[in-house]
């Protein structure tokens, strides 16, 4: 009697076709018989079924060594283990005579395949059409495996190998597609390889049917491409659910609890609280449209921008402004008296709609630069809305206080007052009822110099007959 059938040769045989006339397995297990015949009427199995239960047998070729009358059925065995044990030398009369031949190998030899006869086994062993593990393999999946743990490990160098594992998958072209599929059930829920292009690609579905795109890995340049998400559902998320990345065509956006907060908008502009970004009008003309490259934009009192500096030390925040006359960023070339080094506007929407320029702090070169300063002056601009802005005040490079467009000083650096040409007029003038000094913008403290006795004089009013008053109190001019 041959050894408990603990694995299973005597199924595998069942599923062999029989020779015509032969419907039962005879007791041995390992050949055909009629029914009620003896066991010299059994027939002998032929090579090629040997060869297809050999060919099953592939899978329990994993440890070696092992005593059959110890295991537990549910160990792996080594082929030439099942074989020699299963069957034994008594039943080798029944064998093709490749096996029989090979018994004695297979039994003291530790390496089963450098004993297997190659005419046993390549051909069939090495072209397999169907191969099932655990479960019946198809013509859609022709290798199927079911089992709960798989080990891939490199052949050392010590073992003929170098200690690499690489597994290969290769596509016929590049519109083809080489992945991994994992499966909720027979569900679809992950891929990632070369779908239908060459370039790396992740995609994820709920229900096997919908895909999404999460990663695409340009193939040239390596480029990682994300989809574009949005504010409930950032594209890459970070800390929580509802905060992370999102974006679109040229556009990157930031989230947080679900809201956009900020973005990098398609002109480079970075907005604070808004998604479009927002002109200005500024310019000689006052028509020029000028796109700032960031923005804080709000409906409250936080279109605020604070620097505060936090030191037990005397220093405070800096705010820098620089110019350059150099063409690409990063060059420096000297500027020239008269250059523009910053602008502070003001503005105010109109009722065009347009942002009207209401007023303007400017900070110019007033002559050439030294070796490592520039002299530089400060000009304080509005409009009465007639007109675009004007100069209206100056602190010129000296010190000195300066008024209107043409810098006319009214103090000079010393701190001494200074009565500009413009205010200068002849006793006759300041004393004549009709002249322009008491007709037009005359309004009390008006000071006023009288050129023919080179004296200072101050308006007692804005009436054209109002006397003027000598600042030394020495005497008073009443316009007639």
């Amino acid at each position: 009697m041959p050894a408990t059938d603990f694995f299973g040769v005597t199924d595998l045989v069942k599923r062999l076709d029989p020779p015509a006339g032969y419907e039962e397995v005879h007791q041995d297990g390992y050949s055909w018989a009629r029914a009620g015949t003896t066991y010299e009427d059994t027939t002998r199995l032929g090579p090629e079924a040997w060869n297809q239960i050999v060919a099953n047998f592939r899978a329990l070729l994993t440890i070696p060594g092992v005593v059959f009358e110890d295991a537990d059925p549910r160990t792996p065995w080594l082929l030439r283990d099942v074989i020699t044990a299963y069957i034994g030398i008594k039943g080798a009369a029944l064998l093709p005579g490749v096996l029989i031949n090979n018994i004695p190998a297979l039994a003291a030899d530790e390496d089963f395949m450098a004993a297997f006869a190659a005419a046993m086994a390549a051909a069939e062993i090495q072209n397999i059409v169907l191969l099932g593990i655990g479960m019946n393999a198809d013509g859609t999946n022709p290798f199927a495996a079911k089992l709960n743990r798989a080990l891939w490990t490199a052949r050392t160098a010590g073992e003929g190998g170098d200690g690499d594992l690489r597994q290969v998958m290769s596509k016929e072209t590049a519109g083809d597609t080489v992945s991994l599929l994992m499966q909720t059930g027979t569900s679809g829920r992950f891929e990632v390889g070369l779908i239908g292009d060459d370039d790396l690609t992740v995609k994820v579905s709920p229900d096997g049917s919908a895909w999404t795109t999460a990663i695409t890995v340009d193939k040239t340049t390596g480029a990682v491409r994300l989809p574009a998400g949005s504010a409930a559902a950032p594209a890459l998320k970070i800390g929580d659910g509802d905060s992370g990345l999102a974006g679109g065509a040229d556009l990157l956006k930031f989230i947080i609890g679900g809201v956009e907060q900020a973005r990098f908008g398609t002109s480079g502009n970075f907005l604070i609280g808004g998604t479009a970004a927002y002109s200005t009008r500024t310019g000689a003309s006052g028509a020029t449209v000028v796109t700032p490259k960031a923005q804080i934009l709000s409906t409250g009192s936080d279109a605020s921008l604070m620097l505060a500096r936090f030191a037990n030390n005397v220093g405070g925040p800096y705010f820098f402004f620089a110019k350059s006359r150099g063409a690409n960023v990063g060059d420096n070339v000297a500027v020239q008296a008269g250059d523009d080094l910053a602008t502070f506007a003001f503005a105010g929407v109109a009722s065009s709609g347009n942002q009207g320029e209401a007023a303007r702090i400017n900070v110019s070169a007033a002559g050439a630069p030294t070796t490592e300063r520039t002299p530089g002056r400060i000009d304080f601009m509005t409009t009465d809305g007639s007109a675009v802005v004007a100069v209206r005040v100056t602190v010129a490079e000296t010190g000195a206080l300066q008024m209107g467009a043409a810098r006319d000083t009214v103090i000079d650096a010393s701190r001494r007052f200074v009565i500009g040409a413009s205010s200068e007029y002849s006793a006759a003038n300041i004393a004549s009822i009709a002249h322009a000094v008491n007709t037009t913008g005359k309004l009390r403290g008006l000071i006023v110099w009288d050129t023919t006795n080179n004296r200072a004089l101050r308006a007692s009013g804005a009436g054209a007959t109002d006397p003027w008053h000598v600042l030394d109190g020495s005497a008073t001019v009443t316009p007639a």
